[in-house]
């Protein structure tokens, strides 16, 4: 497999190495009281296991039975980490299923395997391994940044929740403690709620409170991304999903980070902080906008990306394989 790899733009603001530690689920986690973002349980990774993340192939250790076949790599024998995969098992045997997380990313690119949630550590393994997000995060969390550092690395283990309300996931962007973008989270998918003014409005009014009341208060960066989940009615409960640093390594969905409003230098934020700003919401606004999910690519070869680097070419392949899978 392949990272897909695009062309960053210049960002007005430099990524810093504070930032991206500070957007590390384990060190934003214990800063939030109970009830602010879903449970999660921890697993220190020592340096053997982080090797083996960033090592080719994906081959994960068993008992040896039938069912025990590996899908290896480069990587001559299966690794194995007793101690690892016994915490993880005893970390699934108390939450229940669970969605695993490295640093900063979850390995979602690598559904093409196992779909979650991931209902044992063996499950946790093979998708960490198959996954370019993880290797990312091993390899590339600072490239951004003036200056490279070697973090520590943490299996984060969350709680799985099947979301009730389609469309109600937004990543936000936040520069001097101001909200200054929402964009809908699912660009896969249109959902005519949001075409709706007050809809809007509702959304961005939440959003606002929970980062006035909730996150501002506990968080130390004032320029950040987050990602929220806004419950079903009638409570219509926020809930925080993840923080990213602002930058070119997190995807700015409907925005770019090259344009208004997420080019704007900070001073200018800062200027207005005693006014009144006024976020800009997108969301995608009817079928004909649809995204392709960025995973996709993740699940192509690397010659095959090369070839297809014309607009839309990877998209339109995509869409042929489907249709003849549905027989259509």
């Amino acid at each position: 497999l392949w990272r897909h790899r695009r062309r960053y733009p210049v960002v007005a603001r430099e990524m810093r190495a504070d930032d991206v530690e500070a957007c590390s689920i384990a060190s934003w986690y214990h800063l939030f009281p109970r009830g602010v973002t879903w449970k999660t349980r921890f697993v220190a990774l020592d340096e053997a296991f982080v090797q083996y993340l960033s090592a080719d192939g994906v081959a994960v250790g068993g008992d040896g039975g039938e069912e025990d076949d590996s899908w290896s790599g480069s990587q001559a024998e299966c690794a194995s980490f007793p101690e690892v995969e016994q915490r993880i098992d005893a970390v699934i045997e108390d939450l229940g299923p669970v969605l695993p997380k490295l640093n900063w990313s979850s390995p979602k690119d690598a559904t093409w395997m196992l779909q979650f949630p991931c209902q044992s550590s063996r499950d946790v393994l093979m998708m960490l391994k198959a996954s370019d997000y993880i290797a990312h995060d091993v390899a590339h969390a600072f490239d951004f940044c003036p200056e490279q550092r070697r973090p520590e690395f943490h299996l984060a283990l969350r709680r799985w929740h099947r979301l009730n309300a389609p469309g109600s996931e937004f990543r936000c962007f936040v520069c001097q403690g101001q909200l200054v973008a929402v964009s809908q989270r699912d660009t896969t998918a249109s959902f005519p709620f949001l075409r709706d003014p007050e809809a809007q409005a509702q959304v961005l009014g939440k959003v606002g409170d929970f980062l006035r009341d909730t996150v501002a208060p506990a968080f130390p960066l004032r320029t950040f991304a987050m990602d929220v989940y806004i419950d079903v009615p009638p409570r219509r409960r926020v809930w925080l999903v993840d923080l990213a640093p602002w930058g070119p390594t997190t995807d700015p969905l409907l925005f770019q980070w090259d344009s208004p409003p997420l080019d704007t230098p900070e001073q200018q934020w800062d200027e207005t902080a005693s006014g009144v700003v006024n976020p800009v919401f997108r969301f995608v606004e009817d079928e004909s906008q649809c995204r392709m999910k960025k995973e996709v690519y993740h699940q192509f070869p690397q010659e095959l990306i090369e070839l297809g680097t014309t607009d839309g070419a990877i998209e339109k392949l995509v869409q042929r394989v489907e249709q003849q899978l549905s027989g259509s």
